[in-house]
C-alpha cells in the first residue's frame, strides 16, 4: 500500500514513545533490560486492568469495546480539531497586526498535527498483532501475547487520546485568548500593521496633492 510503510513506522515510533516497551524484546537484552520491560508491561497490565474488569468480558471482546468507544471520542475530538483549524484560518483574513497573525499561523499548524494525532486513533491495528505461523509457541504463548498485545493497544491508546485531548484543550484556550485579542483591535480601531499606516499614508498624500494639481 502507498506510505504504508512509512505510516507504520512513525506508528511505532509513537508507540514506543507513549508506552515506553519496543515493539518486541530483543534476544540480545541483558538481563536488567529485560525485568525493566516486565516492569513497564506490569505497569501498563495494571493500569488498564479496571477497563476490562469493569466490562466483565474477555482481554479480546473489552478491548474491542474499548476501541469503539476511543473511536466515537476520536471522531467528536477530530470535529473540534476541524472546526478550531476553521476558526484560526478565518482570523488569517482579517486584518489585524502581524503578530497575531503569525500566532494564528502557529495554533493552525498546532491544530493540523493534533488532527493527525486523532486520525491515529481511528487507524486499523495489525501490524504488531502476534500471528498464530510463528514457530515454537505453544497454543498458551500464543494467547498470551495476543492479551499483551490488545493491553498494549488499549494503554497506547488511552494515552494518546489523553494526549491529544489535552493538548487540544490547551490550545483551544489560546484561540479564544486570540479571537478576543482580534476583536479588541477591531473594536479600538488598531491598525493591521504600521507598515501599511505609512503605505496609506503616503498614497493618501499623493492623491491630496493630484487633487490639488
Amino acid at each position: 500500500m502507498l506510505l504504508d510503510k512509512e505510516f507504520v513506522a512513525i506508528d511505532r515510533f509513537l508507540r514506543r514513545v507513549l508506552t515506553g516497551l519496543p515493539e518486541t524484546v530483543p534476544d540480545t537484552a541483558s538481563e536488567q533490560q529485560k525485568a525493566k520491560y516486565k516492569a513497564r508491561e506490569k505497569i501498563i497490565r495494571d493500569e488498564v486492568q479496571p477497563h476490562f474488569d469493569a466490562r466483565g468480558s474477555s482481554v479480546t471482546e473489552a478491548s474491542f469495546q474499548i476501541f469503539a468507544v476511543l473511536d466515537g471520542k476520536a471522531s467528536a475530538l477530530l470535529t473540534h480539531i476541524s472546526v478550531m483549524i476553521a476558526a484560526n484560518a478565518l482570523l488569517l483574513g482579517t486584518k489585524s497586526s502581524s503578530t497575531l497573525d503569525w500566532l494564528s499561523v502557529g495554533l493552525l499548524f498546532l491544530f493540523v498535527v493534533l488532527a493527525l494525532l486523532a486520525l491515529r486513533l481511528l487507524r486499523f491495528w495489525a501490524d504488531n498483532f502476534p500471528t498464530v505461523g510463528e514457530k515454537f509457541k505453544t497454543g498458551n504463548q500464543l494467547a498470551q501475547e495476543v492479551e499483551r498485545s490488545f493491553r498494549k493497544e488499549v494503554f497506547f491508546r488511552t494515552k494518546l487520546y489523553r494526549l491529544t485531548l489535552n493538548f487540544t484543550s490547551v490550545f483551544t484556550f489560546l484561540s479564544a485568548i486570540l479571537i478576543i485579542w482580534y476583536g479588541a483591535e477591531l473594536a479600538t480601531g488598531v491598525d493591521a500593521d504600521p507598515h501599511d499606516c505609512v503605505e496609506q499614508t503616503e498614497k493618501c498624500s499623493q492623491g491630496a496633492i493630484t487633487q490639488k494639481q
